[in-house]
């Protein structure tokens, strides 16, 4: 995982996940590519901040997040701007990029397409959800 300083990292691609912002979340992968990270290593930790986004949205689960107090805090405000029906679809996805990651050619763009697609799920699910 990448260290605790790059948590933000994490909140920042959900957030514009959620806006539908697809050019800043490349942006932000760009950076982390130039910093040495490993785009294996970053998939693995977009999906365990994602999972802990889910463990946060039920009280009864809060005990399985293993972190410092002021970070389970940030989980807690983020978990409640973003629906379950997201965090699901979202961590198929960071699964099937992790499954496929290695036999990747393009490993780069590999990612990049699961953060196009990550920052697609909002309209896709409003799209799929009959208006009442």
């Amino acid at each position: 995982n990448l260290n605790v300083l790059d948590y933000d990292y994490y909140f920042k691609i959900t957030d514009f996940a959620l806006a539908g912002n697809i050019p800043e979340n490349l942006l932000i992968y760009n950076s982390i590519l130039e910093h040495g990270f490993d785009g294996s290593q970053f998939v693995l930790g977009l999906a365990e901040h994602l999972r802990n986004l889910l463990v946060c949205k039920d009280e009864k689960t809060l005990s399985l997040l293993d972190i410092p107090e002021d970070l389970k805090q940030q989980y807690l405000a983020q978990s409640a701007t973003v629906s379950q029906d997201f965090l699901l679809t979202a961590l198929d996805l960071m699964k099937a990029t992790e499954s496929q990651f290695k036999p990747s050619k393009n490993k780069r763009l590999h990612v990049e397409l699961a953060l196009m697609k990550l920052s697609s799920i909002v309209s896709t699910l409003q799209k799929t959800t009959p208006s009442s």
